[in-house]
């Protein structure tokens, strides 16, 4: 059955206009009353916890080529996150594409702060606290991490679709910034035969594969004597989920190739043009502001922008990086711009 089953009023005023407004209300009607996404289920280990995500075929009757995975933010909105995805698609007008939207569950304590879009936790799943799960943590009731999870269900879409030969694994905000981390410490295998492309978009923070004394010419020419202070001053700068100190005992022998492999990857960034200050949206009044990040900028923005500059010159990446006009701190005005389609899709219609 197809994921979508034809387009609301909300989603044609999408597809035919510019304003944001119309995407948010259709995403919302499809995250509402008509995305009815196929669920499954993912043994990720021996440990007989599982990881659910769902599932939506935009041309059900033609196997898929490409597959797209997109990760919630940090109140576990997966549908909203998949809405978004669609909608981006349709207008895109992908056909032989599959959409996966996991969930990676927040325990019971945890639900009570950052789930407040999901659904309640089982006792046969993975689960992760509020923050762990974005930065690669263990799960609380298995030795499984959201690294290793996200590998296996990368894996398994070959099995599960095996005319798939490109993935995209794409996030927004607190998801973006997991993808970013999960880029250098992934351990899928070499012969796996999918091409892997990444789209982080609007992360909260950036992970640096130097120290901070690497990024003061990029503080300085961004930031001014301000970042060079805050940098300086800051004495957690360097660690993770900032840098590469104080690495999680699970993490810490895969640091030596980390930047390499972060280096080698195909990663396509998009930052909300309107996503900093005053404006609507923008969010800032939940803006990770611990001394580390304030050390990157003190918006997203601009933390986009420095970590741009570093990359290219530091780590050597031609980078592609769009920052997308009249678009604040929403995950459905950035994935259906133009410059949210051509990351996701590498094509705009």
């Amino acid at each position: 059955m197809r994921a979508v089953m034809g387009l609301s009023l909300g989603l044609f005023l999408c597809l035919s206009a510019v304003l944001s407004f119309a995407c948010r209300a259709a995403a919302d009607m499809l995250t509402d009353q008509q995305l009815n996404p196929m669920m499954k289920t993912l043994a990720v280990d021996a440990s007989g916890k599982v990881m659910h995500y769902s599932v939506a075929l935009l041309s059900p009757q033609a196997p898929p080529e490409t597959a797209l995975i997109v990760i919630h933010g940090y109140p576990h909105d997966v549908n909203k996150t998949l809405a978004a995805a669609v909608l981006a698609a349709e207008k895109a007008q992908q056909t032989h594409l599959v959409i996966v939207a996991p969930l990676f569950q927040a325990d019971a304590q945890a639900a009570k702060k950052c789930h407040r879009h999901g659904r309640p936790p089982s006792a046969d799943e993975l689960q992760w606290t509020c923050g762990s799960w974005t930065q690669g943590g263990l799960a609380v009731n298995a030795a499984v991490s959201t690294y290793q999870a996200l590998d296996a269900l990368i894996m398994s879409l070959k099995i599960a679709y095996p005319t798939v030969n490109s993935v995209t694994v794409a996030g927004f905000s607190a998801s973006a910034q997991m993808i970013q981390h999960y880029i250098g410490f992934s351990a899928l295998p070499a012969n796996l035969s999918l091409h892997l492309r990444y789209v982080i978009a609007d992360p909260g923070s950036w992970l640096y594969f130097d120290d901070s004394h690497s990024r003061l010419p990029f503080i300085q020419s961004k930031l001014g004597k301000m970042g060079i202070t805050a940098l300086a001053t800051c004495p957690t700068v360097n660690d993770w989920k900032y840098g590469l100190n104080k690495m999680p005992t699970h993490l810490a022998a895969q640091v030596s190739r980390a930047k390499a492999q972060y280096r080698q990857a195909d990663i396509h960034y998009l930052e909300g043009a309107r996503d900093q200050g005053d404006w609507p949206r923008a969010h800032q009044a939940i803006l990770d502001k611990s001394c580390a990040a304030n050390a990157q900028g003190d918006s997203r923005l601009q933390r986009g922008i420095v970590y741009m500059a570093y990359a290219r010159a530091m780590l050597k990446m031609p980078s592609a990086f769009s920052v997308v006009p009249n678009c604040a701190h929403d995950v459905t005005c950035v994935f259906t711009s133009a410059e949210g389609q051509q990351a996701l899709f590498g094509t705009v219609n």
